[in-house]
């Protein structure tokens, strides 16, 4: 059974059995499943940002800029859960694209903040519009309480993630 792989009558993953793996069948693979769940989400989305090419990774920063001002790239990464390295290439393509600027921070001349240009703030709102639309229409087809309650379920599971502390290395 390597590699097997469980799905509901949703065609969602329940379970991803390796030989040998302690793991019962039966279980649900909890990963697999958020995301697969990720992917049929931001399938409603991904024809939004197509249409004005921008990528998944350039909307997160792009939204969590416009959301906090500048920031600096460690915090970006954090926010935007995007590894460091990646991150350098994202944002010297968005300062190529004019959608962002790199100054260098107040207080420490070696570090530096990144802010959004007057490009990147009316990309941010033209896109914008259509990504709350969207998010709406999912919102009301899956009902306002059953989302807060999904939010609610989230942050629950997130905080006892917390409780177990850092994995180790």
């Amino acid at each position: 059974m390597i590699g097997d792989t469980a799905q509901n009558v949703n065609g969602n993953v329940n379970g991803n059995c390796v030989a040998g793996d302690a793991v019962s069948t039966h279980r649900r693979h909890l990963a697999l499943e958020l995301l697969a769940t990720r992917e049929r989400f931001m399938q409603h989305f991904r024809p939004v940002l197509t249409k004005h090419d921008v990528t998944e990774q350039q909307w997160r920063v792009i939204r969590a800029l416009a959301a906090n001002g500048g920031m600096e790239p460690g915090e970006i990464t954090k926010r935007c859960v995007i590894l460091k390295p990646s991150l350098t290439g994202i944002l010297s393509r968005m300062e190529e694209l004019g959608w962002i600027k790199r100054q260098a921070h107040a207080d420490d001349l070696r570090r530096s903040v990144v802010r959004l240009t007057v490009s990147g703030n009316t990309l941010h709102r033209k896109i914008g519009r259509e990504v709350e639309a969207t998010h709406t229409n999912i919102v009301n087809s899956l009902g306002e309480h059953e989302f807060a309650a999904l939010h609610a379920a989230l942050d629950r599971f997130n905080a006892g993630l917390d409780r177990l502390g850092s994995p180790p290395s």
